[in-house]
């Protein structure tokens, strides 16, 4: 029989991950400058006009990817510290927010390619990986 997680423990999970992204973000940022190549390809899937979201966009790296096509690309992260790198290396390429990957502050159908790079894994529980999925 598999028991699900109790809430709280899922919350405190989460709660420990943000923390430990705000205390590395500086390291973070440093030794990942550069998207990784062998998901390179993944840019050919977005297209000019494209309206991109960004879940867990870290110093918003990804946008490297996609540098030479015109999109409106939005980067969302619950890492403070990590969205002022974003906000210093990528500039007007890109509107970094920090939010709550659970529950976006943004509306519903407003993009139409969503990106997650290694962010599933930080989703303790399997209702609240439901929940991100859903988001």
């Amino acid at each position: 029989m598999i028991i699900p997680m109790k809430e709280k423990y899922a919350n405190d999970i989460i709660e420990m991950s943000r923390q430990g992204y705000e205390k590395i973000a500086e390291d973070f940022d440093a030794t990942r400058k550069v998207f990784w190549q062998e998901l390179y390809f993944l840019g050919d899937y977005i297209k000019d006009g494209d309206n991109v979201l960004d879940i867990g966009c870290g110093n918003g790296r990804f946008l490297e990817v996609i540098k030479n096509k015109v999109f409106q690309y939005t980067g969302v992260d619950n890492s403070k510290s990590l969205i002022s790198y974003a906000n210093k290396w990528q500039g007007d390429r890109g509107k970094f927010i920090c939010a709550d990957a659970l529950n976006l502050p943004l509306e519903d159908t407003s993009f139409n390619v969503v990106v997650s790079f290694g962010v599933l894994h930080h989703i303790p529980s399997k209702k609240f990986r439901i929940q991100f999925l859903s988001e």
